[in-house]
């Protein structure tokens, strides 16, 4: 049995057929836009593979299906999955993995704690003027270069570790530069304590020698007095014959007193001689000792280190190995000049020591001699 297919017709462009247009089981045709529609029990759909529009209905796609243009009016609802292009205008669509490169490219790998808006802004104290905040605050800080400082700097338990040497009067100084500049001059104070008990001793050994040629004076006068005793008891005895035993013996004993009393007056000025010896020794050690505390300030360990402190000129002092000694030289255009060698003050201390001792037992011994030979001396009646 055959059965009638009654088809419509419309030549309005983009029309579409209504459910009062066709029953079920009708057709309807767009000639211009060359789409085919049908009644389905009451829903007007399009039939065709390439079906470009529905107005209503669910439109059921098996297999792929490509959209290559078009529009949606309503909504769209995608049970599988919809792939898309990467999308080129604002209005574009985007898929997740396309979203979510862009916001791992924004994360930057960081840490979970600072990758939200969120966490960054508690991060930065939620101040909104961050930037200028923080510029203010780093105006504030003394930079590296340095720069002036507008209040006190309390360091409290800590120090300032090290310093340059100071060139002006404002300048810091460590405690190392200050312990070498006491160093220098606490030993050009002891130089020159040294040199000032030199030159008392020398005064002392002066005096020592006056004394003994005063001692030496005394011995000879009474050398003169005991020959003039001699010649008395001489005399006494020519004119007496009775005394003239007594004063031959008298006369001889005078004699060998005078005799001693002459050796003694030679002693006694050979003494004086080696107390001015010495008195000029001490002397000569004082002035030694002077020049040394001149050049006290320029003590250095070898010739060479003072050649090349100093300027030519100065003076300079260099100790011996074994520090008994010092030698002061002279920096003459950057050759050193011999001047002289002296004693350390505790080898100088021992020699004045000794000359001091010695002098007071010479003094002493004339002064021993000086009373027996008063003792001895036999005058007349």
């Amino acid at each position: 049995m055959s059965t009638k297919i009654l088809i419509k017709r419309s030549s309005t462009a983009s029309a579409v057929p209504t459910i009062a247009d066709i029953d079920v089981g009708e057709l309807a045709i767009n000639l211009v836009d060359k789409r085919l529609y049908a009644n389905n029990n009451g829903t007007i759909i399009e039939i065709g593979t390439n079906a470009t529009a529905q107005t209503a209905g669910t439109l059921t796609v098996t297999g792929v299906s490509t959209l290559d243009s078009g529009s949606v009016t309503g909504n769209w609802s995608v049970g599988g999955t919809l792939s898309i292009q990467p999308p080129v205008n604002n209005t574009d669509a985007a898929t997740k993995k396309y979203v979510d490169d862009k916001v791992a490219a924004v994360l930057d790998g960081a840490p979970e704690l600072l990758d939200t808006l969120n966490e960054l802004a508690a991060a930065l104290g939620d101040d909104p003027d961050f930037v200028t905040t923080i510029t203010d605050s780093i105006a504030t800080k003394l930079p590296l270069a340095g720069g002036t400082m507008t209040g006190s700097i309390d360091l409290g338990a800590n120090g300032i570790t090290t310093t340059a040497d100071p060139s002006t009067d404002n300048h810091l100084v460590r405690k190392g530069y200050i312990v070498s500049i006491y160093g220098s001059m606490e030993s050009a104070a002891a130089s020159a304590a040294a040199a000032s008990t030199s030159e008392t001793n020398a005064a002392l050994s002066a005096t020592s020698a006056s004394t003994s040629a005063t001692n030496a004076s005394l011995s000879e006068a009474n050398a003169s007095t005991s020959a003039t005793n001699a010649a008395t008891s001489a005399t006494n005895a020519a004119s007496s014959e009775t005394s003239a035993s007594s004063s031959a013996t008298a006369a001889a004993t005078s004699a060998t007193a005078a005799a001693t009393s002459a050796v003694n007056a030679d002693n006694s000025a050979d003494i004086a001689l080696d107390a001015q010896t010495a008195s000029e020794a001490a002397q000569l050690a004082a002035e030694t000792a002077a020049s040394t505390a001149t050049g006290a300030l320029n003590i250095y360990v070898d010739i060479p280190t003072a050649l090349a402190a100093t300027v030519d000129g100065d003076y300079f002092s260099v100790p011996n190995t074994d520090q008994t000694y010092v030698t002061l030289y002279r920096n003459d255009s950057g050759t050193e000049t011999f001047i002289n060698s002296q004693y350390a003050k505790a080898k100088v201390d021992e020699i004045e020591d000794t000359q001091v001792t010695t002098a007071f037992v010479q003094a002493a011994a004339i002064s021993q001699l000086q009373a027996q030979l008063v003792s001895s001396i036999a005058f007349p009646d």
